[in-house]
């Protein structure tokens, strides 16, 4: 599903050559029916894309990456009959859960393939084991799902486990990625990794290449990690939780053509250049209908606002999210103040119902220049309702030479590097290289973004992203300063993933 850029995932036809004891063709076999092919379906039920899934119990309900089931409305489910035909369409399934912390979703199967109501307690499917064993550097590991280059053909091979990353999940330390030599393609997001004794592992996710080698790693989100998120009340969607604060807490409140918004964020742009004029751009995602404000943060009534633009021509393709494309709720607005002074400009955002939800701010008109000092301070006043939404991304897009992108978390003082609740520096210079970025690190080599100039800009390796979980954060301003590494400079677009709840 939403395979784009950094979801490539698993299954080339290659095998490693680990030597150790494979699984039996009969075990392999046994294994391959509990690994179904994913339909996603949207609004007018037509199919836009697919992925992989695990069976893990006989009721139907099924494991799969966040990013496969994004944007959907609906899903087709497909099984094995004969394991050396192509699967075929058995049932339809339901969006349970989905968590932002780690890319991890949950479906049900509950009707059969023309959508009649299915008892899921008469369904006895087969499924997969979870392992109970921890998972170490150096095992042997297998790998099954669906890639596109299987020609719809269920694929199986193997490698080793390569890295294990640890992490906090819940006030836990505990694996929250592997790595593996096993080869992943696209199609794959969702599938099923097993260890020795054919138990779950964990779920093929991703992909990090070096381009100049051509040398890849596969990246696997832990069983362990997403069992740790369900236990702790994340999730979001169809999902009862409980949150951390009361929904809406402390969320922004504002007037717009004649609408009160009062589950609204802030992004704050300090230290605005006259005459520069910059442009915001705001997409809802899913149903959320976003209406934006920006004024002086200093004199509120110097303020403009809008709630649907028309004609706009803005899509990206993000990490995490895939495809996004502005549509006739999505709203944009250019902006410029005329003091002779810095001026610090507030961007205000929320929902035109006040609903709950989750959207992309775009800006555009940036740039790290020599009077910057150490880069663009960006404050986001994290809210009790932001917080409830489990997450918050940020992604810098270098479009001038020579701007190579870092984004540092700094506290107020913007002389300190800013810690996550478990001690973590917050920060990312290469998106997509673990050892210079903070937490679940994911490339945008394949990042594209038409934006409000009319221009099309792609990312590279030196692009940054920090992805973050925000269950654990106080309400309290977050300073993304968006910087140059060794001090290089240019202009660059600043995109936030963000929700309230």
């Amino acid at each position: 599903m939403k395979h784009g850029f950094l979801f490539l995932l698993l299954l080339v036809f290659g095998f490693s050559s680990v030597q150790a004891q494979s699984l039996s063709p009969t075990e392999i076999d046994r294994i391959s029916r509990t690994v179904v092919k994913v339909g996603a379906l949207d609004a007018e039920g037509d199919l836009f894309a697919s992925g992989s899934g695990t069976i893990v119990n006989a009721r139907g309900l099924i494991y799969t990456n966040r990013h496969v089931v994004d944007g959907a409305s609906d899903f087709e489910i497909y099984i094995l009959d004969d394991i050396n035909e192509e699967p075929i369409l058995r049932y339809h399934a339901t969006l349970v859960t989905l968590y932002n912390e780690v890319d991890f979703a949950i479906l049900q199967i509950d009707r059969d393939a023309r959508k009649r109501a299915v008892d899921p307690d008469t369904l006895d499917l087969p499924f997969i084991l979870q392992a109970e064993q921890p998972v170490v550097r150096g095992e042997p590991i297998y790998v099954f799902g669906y890639p596109e280059l299987g020609n719809g053909f269920l694929v199986f091979t193997q490698g080793q486990i390569t890295t294990v990353q640890n992490g906090n999940i819940g006030g836990q330390r505990l694996p929250i990625w592997y790595q593996t030599n096993a080869e992943f393609s696209p199609g794959n997001s969702g599938g099923l990794a097993v260890n020795q004794s054919g138990e779950f592992i964990g779920i093929p996710t991703a992909v990090q290449t070096e381009d100049e080698t051509l040398g890849r790693l596969g990246g696997l989100l832990p069983l362990s990690a997403a069992q740790a998120v369900s236990a702790a009340g994340f999730g979001s969607d169809n999902a009862a939780v409980d949150l951390p604060f009361a929904p809406g807490e402390g969320g922004v409140e504002f007037e717009c053509d004649g609408a009160t918004i009062q589950n609204g964020v802030e992004i704050r742009i300090k230290q605005i250049r006259p005459s520069y004029t910059y442009t915001v751009t705001v997409i809802g995602l899913n149903d959320f209908d976003p209406v934006v404000m920006v004024r002086e943060t200093d004199r509120p009534d110097r303020a403009k606002c809008m709630d649907d633009s028309t004609d706009m021509r803005v899509s990206v393709a993000l990490p995490v999210l895939g495809n996004v494309t502005a549509n006739s709720t999505s709203a944009q607005l250019e902006f410029s103040h005329r003091n002779n002074d810095l001026v610090d400009m507030s961007i205000l955002v929320g929902d035109y119902r006040n609903s709950p939800g989750e959207f992309l701010v775009m800006l555009e008109g940036l740039a790290v220049t020599p009077y910057d000092g150490a880069g663009d301070p960006l404050v986001v006043n994290l809210s009790g309702t932001m917080i409830n939404a489990g997450f918050l991304n940020v992604f810098m897009l270098g479009i001038e030479n020579p701007l190579d992108p870092l984004i540092l978390a700094v506290d107020e003082s913007i002389e300190d590097v800013f810690r996550d609740p478990g001690g973590n520096y917050v920060y990312c210079d290469n998106a997509g290289d673990f050892s210079s970025c903070y937490g679940r690190t994911q490339t945008m080599t394949r990042t594209i973004i038409n934006a409000a100039d009319g221009k099309e800009y792609t990312g590279d390796d030196k692009d940054a992203a920090v992805l973050m979980s925000t269950f654990n954060f106080e309400p309290q301003p977050l300073v993304f300063l968006m910087s140059g590494y060794e001090e290089t400079q240019g202009k660059y677009i600043a995109v936030f993933h963000m929700g309230v709840r």
